[in-house]
């Protein structure tokens, strides 16, 4: 890591401790009527002071989208900034290979017939991405379909994707010294030509190595304390360097490359990859099944023999059972498995990437298919089964923010206040004061500080 950052690097060692595993993470239900599930709070565990840790503010630590992050120079193409999607691809890129060979392989994968010996349909990445994104660089001379160029480079620094988000996921992993948690980076797809945005996003998913959900948490919270700005950006490039960043034989690793798109096809797809030694590899998807499984006999006996790793967020699919891709044919599209009302079926589906992309949105929801969408101005929108500007305390990011919290308050590895995923954890009830944050951040939606 470079020298500035290394003061930060210690903030992870503060609470490693020995505990081992990686928990997914629970959701618990609502009333099953139908309604959008949001989820409810754990009650606070057992030992944790009242209103659990030091107080989380959401869009400094756990979703950052404020202007003077996902604009700032760290995130721009051109200048190869830390948060940009070209230095992503390039951190990743294995080496002996060529980033931009690699972003071309990972893009032809669209256009494939197979994924994982699992037959697909091709989608048209090449006349809606990558041919208007060839003609941004003269030298090409393509012409107007691309058919025929004198080159055919892809110029990755006018790579037509914006940042979005930087996602901190502390909140996965079950107990302060355990890992699994992720960093994550969010792009929103741009239309080479005109800027505007595409329906398309893609989501790096690291994992953070090193250190507990504690200690990473710790570090993250660092950065609330210091006002939007360049003093806060600094401080949060220091973080996520040492995740991201391939240098001094570290090495990150890429839990998944997610993509959810209806740029290139008739209908919303979600695909997955994860990295290879030659790039970007296709495959299936985590916890979703085959769309043949849809209310079949087979996932209602499935749902009801393993209801217990449903309800910890696993749905215990066999490989044999996962989708190749998955699409999202309506904004209201829930799994069903012959049992509608029955919990476990409504987690089943919330689990899946086209479930919780589909009917968890609520009805009004001005951003659907997507939980995090590029605004018409290139703002980022969140949907509100993220932070619900109408209900202030409902929404995923207040649960995340409660489990952060009782990070934040663990005293040991044996004081398991994170999480909230245990026995004594489950449950209605208890859940955080909710208060507005600084005179400087009012005024916005999902402004929140949990306590």
């Amino acid at each position: 890591m470079h020298a500035r950052w290394l003061g930060l690097s210690a903030l992870l060692v503060i609470a490693t401790g020995g505990c081992k595993g990686n928990a997914p993470e629970v959701l618990t239900t609502g009333a099953g009527d139908g309604t959008n599930v949001s989820g409810e709070i754990p009650p606070q565990p057992p030992g944790v002071p009242a209103g659990g840790g030091a107080p989380v503010v959401i869009e400094k630590e756990l979703m950052i989208t404020d202007p003077s992050v996902v604009d700032d120079r760290r995130a721009s193409n051109a200048a190869g900034g830390p948060w940009s999607f070209r230095w992503h691809m390039e951190q990743l890129t294995p080496s002996g290979v060529d980033t931009e060979v690699m972003v071309k392989n990972w893009l032809a994968t669209y256009g494939t017939s197979t994924i994982a010996g699992t037959p697909v349909a091709a989608r048209d990445v090449e006349a809606k991405l990558v041919c208007p994104w060839m003609r941004l660089t003269p030298e090409n001379q393509c012409d107007e379909t691309c058919g025929a160029c004198a080159g055919r480079k892809l110029d990755l620094a006018k790579a037509p994707f914006k940042l979005m988000a930087i996602v901190n996921r502390t909140d996965i992993p079950e107990g302060p010294c355990t890992q699994g948690s992720e960093g994550r980076f969010v792009y929103g797809g741009v239309d080479p030509t005109t800027g505007a945005p595409i329906e398309l996003t893609v989501i790096f998913e690291y994992s953070l190595q090193g250190g507990s959900a504690m200690a990473w948490a710790r570090s993250f919270h660092t950065v609330a304390e210091l006002p939007f700005g360049e003093a806060f950006n600094e401080r949060l490039e220091g973080i996520t360097r040492l995740f991201s960043e391939n240098a001094n034989a570290f090495v990150p690793r890429l839990a998944h490359l997610r993509t959810n798109e209806h740029a290139f096809g008739a209908q919303w797809e979600l695909r997955q990859f994860e990295t290879g030694k030659n790039g970007f590899v296709p495959t299936p998807l985590t916890n979703t099944p085959r769309a043949d499984l849809d209310n079949s006999s087979d996932l209602a006996t499935h749902i009801t023999a393993n209801a217990k790793r449903i309800a910890l967020g696993d749905n215990a699919l066999e490989s044999s059972r996962l989708a190749a891709v998955a699409q999202t044919p309506s904004e209201s599209f829930r799994w069903m498995s012959q049992k509608p009302n029955d919990p476990a079926s409504r987690l089943f589906s919330r689990n899946t990437c086209n479930g919780c992309h589909g009917g968890e949105h609520a009805a009004d929801d001005a951003v659907q298919f997507r939980h995090i969408q590029l605004g018409a101005k290139g703002e980022t929108l969140l949907s509100k089964f993220l932070i619900d500007p109408d209900k202030r305390n409902q929404g995923e990011l207040i649960r995340r923010a409660q489990i952060v919290s009782r990070l934040l308050a663990a005293r040991s590895c044996s004081d398991q206040t994170g999480g909230g995923y245990t026995s004594s954890a489950t449950g209605s009830g208890g859940g955080g004061v909710l208060a507005e944050s600084s005179a400087a951040d009012r005024g916005r939606a999902g402004s929140f500080v949990v306590h």
